[in-house]
């Protein structure tokens, strides 16, 4: 009697234990439907926009580039934090949406044919030869963890954006 009450107390504790486990990973591999875009979180907000971490580390990245293709010495991270490269671009990611904002509100619109026509002839999607690559595309895309729907509308808002600032230094 003793050994099928063991036995008995031994099934029951194994699958009570083989329950908890799997209603723990259950709720441990759906947490990530909770918290919205954990993987690209918001890093500042101007009015109902989000400025998301990728398109920091774009902006980020590019910067880091043409620094380090101009200089003749090595650039550093701790020469980057030093110079405040990391809050440049902050500001210069919140002023582009703001400025975003007043392109919108004048209503311009930028046509499709010219949007891909910029993205065709951006020379970071160029090879060699200057002509577009979609190797290159796709390379850049999967290194900055983006989809052509976002190079589309982060073209599109940089051409209304330089329309707008161009527009105003014009007429001053």
């Amino acid at each position: 009697m003793i050994k099928s009450l063991g036995k008995t107390f031994k099934s029951l504790s194994s699958k009570f234990l083989i329950i908890i486990i799997a209603l723990s990973f259950a709720v441990w591999g759906i947490g990530d439907i909770f918290i919205p875009n954990s993987n690209n979180p918001t890093i500042a907000k101007v009015g109902g926009t989000d400025i998301k971490l990728n398109e920091f580390q774009l902006d980020y990245q590019l910067l880091v580039d043409r620094l380090r293709q101009t200089s003749n010495q090595p650039i550093t991270e701790e020469f980057l934090k030093a110079i405040g490269l990391h809050n440049n671009v902050v500001d210069s990611l919140i002023t582009k949406k703001y400025i975003n904002f007043l392109a919108k509100d004048l209503k311009l619109n930028i046509g499709d044919k010219y949007v891909k026509k910029a993205i065709i002839n951006n020379p970071l999607f160029n090879d060699q030869l200057g002509v577009f690559s979609k190797d290159y595309f796709n390379y850049y895309l999967n290194r900055n963890n983006l989809k052509e729907k976002d190079i589309y509308n982060i073209t599109k808002d940089a051409i209304s954006n330089d329309l707008l600032v161009k527009s105003i230094t014009h007429s001053e």
